[in-house]
């Protein structure tokens, strides 16, 4: 029987970021949550469009209610996992205003993702959660320093900036970590061919082969939403307010340059990158997110209406299309 693959976010096309995301969920999450699950994820790069990423959904050993039931079963070791979790945190501080060694950040990068990825899993279920204390130490492990992750990737590819050659430096985001630490660099041709679009699964970038012909090669079935002519989604509320404009669709950070006063943005998510662009827009919607994600703080913090948590928008809105936010309604809207 396949394995199901679902689309649950979009990041940035990052070779390196996806690589350390990828490590921290399939080989260190296990090892810090006492093998009760890992993720496998699959990654797909399509020029302009981020890096969308799928979970697996038929493997219940990839269900990250196992990481519940556990810390359920024995919320002491939470105690302990937040702990080492401000550990980790702190030489990373530390890493970060000494501009440590390019490799530590890294390593520790990854292990303070496989840990984010627990306290991930029990504020995603709150419902599951046995104990509202231990639900309160999720919540701080998960929020107490969204910003470091970026913080730590700043730093690493301003020192691998450093060090690769001149004609590298336009791809840079599209090299693989070892690639950049040992200069063994793959041709220019193949890494135009990966910033055009790439699939990264079990660890390697694949370019060669479409999705289609990745669900044959390893047995899976990558599920798509299906979209037809759709005017108006629903979501969640994140700040009040009404707001009309033209839509600017934003997968990543060199797309923030066309937005333009009075714009709407749409996009994923956004991140602390963000911040130097907001203050332009009359309004926020994201695929992604709840009240507490970085869009919903944001969009409070400059007053303007926010619904997060679509889904689908960045699917079915287009650039400069005429569109409303109605937070009365939770809705946003195409207007002709």
């Amino acid at each position: 029987m396949s394995q199901i693959y679902k689309k649950i976010r979009t990041r940035q096309p990052d070779i390196i970021k996806t690589q350390i995301g990828d490590y921290a969920e399939r080989v260190v999450l296990p090892k810090e949550c006492h093998s009760t699950t890992f993720y496998e994820t699959l990654s797909v790069y399509r020029e302009g469009k981020g890096n969308e990423i799928y979970y697996n959904f038929s493997d219940l050993r990839q269900d990250p209610r196992n990481i519940v039931d556990y810390f359920n079963k024995y919320p002491e070791k939470l105690k302990k996992k937040l702990e080492s979790f401000e550990g980790i945190k702190r030489e990373l501080r530390v890493l970060i205003r000494e501009e440590g060694d390019v490799r530590e950040l890294y390593k520790k990068l990854i292990l303070y993702w496989g840990n984010l990825a627990i306290f991930l899993a029990l504020t995603n279920f709150r419902n599951l959660v046995k104990y509202e204390k231990m639900w309160k130490k999720a919540y701080y492990g998960r929020y107490s320093d969204d910003k470091i992750i970026y913080d730590v990737l700043d730093l690493i590819y301003l020192k691998i900036q450093k060090i690769i050659p001149e004609k590298i430096k336009p791809y840079i985001k599209f090299i693989k970590f070892e690639e950049a630490l040992y200069g063994k660099f793959p041709e220019i041709s193949e890494l135009k061919i990966r910033s055009k679009g790439y699939i990264f699964f079990k660890g390697e970038i694949l370019t060669s082969e479409n999705l289609r012909e990745i669900e044959e090669k390893f047995d899976i079935e990558i599920l798509e939403p299906r979209i037809g002519d759709i005017r108006e989604l629903k979501g969640t509320v994140a700040s009040c307010g009404e707001a009309r404009g033209r839509a600017k669709i934003v997968f990543n950070l060199n797309q923030l340059s066309k937005l333009e006063k009075g714009d709407i943005l749409i996009t994923p998510m956004t991140t602390p990158d963000f911040m130097p662009f907001l203050g332009k827009v009359a309004g926020i919607v994201t695929d992604e997110g709840g009240i507490t994600c970085h869009a919903a703080i944001v969009s409070r913090e400059f007053s303007v209406p926010c619904i997060v948590g679509t889904g689908i928008a960045t699917k079915i809105f287009n650039d400069n299309d005429f569109i409303e936010v109605n937070s009365k309604k939770r809705k946003v809207m195409k207007r002709r």
